[in-house]
């Protein structure tokens, strides 16, 4: 007997080859031919060919995200399972698509120990309960594919802001401009540079100081300074957060679900998912939960094009240029007019909300912001939190307070990233191989402010993850509002700015605090679902 199988975890690294080389293990040990294709972080390696499929008897699905090119197994007897399947129940897969295959690929009655294998090609889910499971299986998907951009973005702003400190706030260094344009502020029309920062004219600022910058003089000389270099760099590494992080977690959740038609109109809704202004119109970002949004509503309408019927003639025309171009206006017009909007009202609804609770209790409004910046790691909440932050200091009650909220919002979007970070390597048996391999630098990107690291845990744990990291996130908030430290920037924040944090001490014992906190809970929650679950374990056998 021949036969194939598939293996591919989130990460795409430890899982997939101990996943794949049991199977190999266990069809070699019956007589079996086998061949195993590792779809991860090094493609699609031992990739199969047409010949192979065509000698094929069944193939065996061990993932945990979607497969790559699935069409080309199609007619195939198949069992689906996971990739924890194939490390811990080869034997069980094996005999299930053995049982498949002598019963001619039917839904033939099998045997107790692969039943469960069995069931999942029989589902009497709804519509919807099937879709959002699809739709679970692409997200895993979708973040298999932005990890190497958090890896490889977040590191390299991060160590720019290490040793150089860099952020956006040197452009409206005053010294700076004169030095490489020979203008001022007020030769550019700007009368109070700082005022003109705290009322929220950065954009009008940053435009005049670009345009000055971009003249051809002055440009050569800014760009073959060190400084132009790491402003370069520092932008350059920017783009694998915005937009390449949502666009392509858009995208690859779309591939996940329905496979390549999903990828074009996954990649148009993500783009506007990020948000931004499109001539005159503007739209909130969606942070990663609107990429999720934008990757779903993509592979529902590639799924509804689908069911257009043409002539047979015109099938690949269909296929190559009817439904991408379909599904990505469908996509975009509901991201502009659904969750853009959404998240929009939501954003406004929100600054609004924290602002009329004016200064009467910080501890509460610190806990409350702290809780919204651990909430969607980067999304509108924790988006509506930071504008918050940045704008309370220019009017009401707030005035001058700017940076003792941005303190607080400091701490608490640091938290998620290195709390999950230690943890995935000091309590290694709560996370799977590929977590405690991201572990190192989850937690470097926390501490380097990068919330983006913690993403994947999220959405593989969110039931656990979120809420303990809400908690403690506003409690490190709650403790740093309440004792009105203050820090001397308002973007950029990370525990590496601690020189100019005012009680740097004050503020690390509060940020340990929160760090604990989270830790202690997720820890809680996770041993309890495993003690639920070897309960479930016990009753069934």
């Amino acid at each position: 007997m021949k036969i194939l199988a598939i293996t591919a975890c989130t990460a795409g690294v430890a899982h997939t080859y101990m996943a794949a080389k049991n199977l190999e293990k266990k069809a070699i040990a019956r007589g079996w031919e086998i061949k195993v294709e590792k779809q991860g972080a090094n493609g699609l390696d031992g990739k199969i060919t047409a010949q192979d499929v065509a000698e094929a008897d069944g193939i065996i699905y061990a993932v945990d995200v979607g497969v790559v090119e699935a069409e080309r197994f199609e007619g195939l007897t198949s069992v689906q399972g996971k990739v924890k399947d194939g490390i811990k129940a080869a034997d069980d897969m094996l005999d299930a698509l053995e049982e498949k295959i002598k019963a001619g690929g039917s839904k033939a009655k099998v045997s107790a120990n692969a039943s469960k294998f069995a069931e999942k090609e029989e589902s009497n889910d709804n519509m919807i309960v099937s879709f959002l499971k699809l739709w679970y299986k692409g997200a895993l998907s979708g973040v298999s594919h932005i990890i190497p951009l958090v890896i490889i973005g977040g590191l390299c702003v991060g160590l720019l802001n290490l040793f150089f400190g860099y952020d956006y706030t040197h452009l409206y260094d005053e010294a700076i401009l004169v030095e490489y344009t020979g203008k001022t502020y007020a030769d550019l029309g700007i009368i109070n540079a700082a005022e003109g920062l705290a009322n929220s004219e950065i954009s009008a600022i940053k435009d005049e100081v670009y345009a000055a910058i971009a003249e051809p003089e002055a440009k050569a000389q800014f760009e073959s300074s060190f400084q132009g270099i790491a402003h370069f760099l520092y932008y350059s590494t920017l783009k694998a957060f915005n937009p390449l992080l949502i666009c392509v977690l858009a995208a690859f959740t779309a591939y996940g679900m329905v496979g390549k038609p999903g990828l074009a109109p996954g990649f148009v809704g993500g783009f506007v998912a990020v948000g931004g202004s499109f001539g005159k119109i503007s739209i909130v970002t969606g942070g990663f939960l609107g990429g999720l949004v934008a990757g779903a509503a993509a592979a529902l309408f590639v799924m509804l094009v689908r069911q257009i019927k043409v002539p047979q003639v015109l099938e690949s025309v269909k296929m190559i240029i009817i439904t991408p171009l379909l599904a990505g206006i469908a996509t975009l017009l509901f991201m502009y007019a659904g969750p853009g909007k959404f998240f929009a009202m939501l954003n406004t609804g929100l600054v609004d909300w924290l602002t009329s609770m004016g200064t009467g209790n910080l501890l509460v409004l610190g806990f409350i912001l702290g809780a919204m910046a651990c909430f969607d790691m980067g999304g509108p909440v924790n988006k509506a939190a930071y504008l918050f932050c940045i704008g309370v200091g220019t009017s009401g009650d707030f005035a001058g307070d700017a940076s003792i909220f941005y303190a607080a919002f400091t701490a608490a979007k640091c938290i998620p990233g290195m709390s999950l970070g230690i943890m995935s390597v000091v309590f290694k048996r709560f996370f799977d191989e590929e977590d405690r391999l991201a572990g190192p630098s989850t937690a470097i990107l926390g501490f380097c402010g990068i919330t983006e690291g913690a993403i994947p845990y999220a959405v593989k744990d969110p039931m656990r993850i979120i809420p303990a990291h809400m908690i403690g996130g506003g409690i490190a908030a709650a403790l740093i509002l309440s004792s009105k430290i203050t820090i001397g920037t308002v973007a950029g924040g990370a525990v590496f700015m601690l020189p100019v944090i005012g009680n740097p001490m004050a503020w690390l014992a509060y940020f340990v605090i929160g760090i604990a906190v989270s830790m202690a809970l997720t820890i809680g929650l996770k041993m309890v679902a495993q003690n639920k679950e070897k309960k479930l374990a016990t009753a069934k056998a």
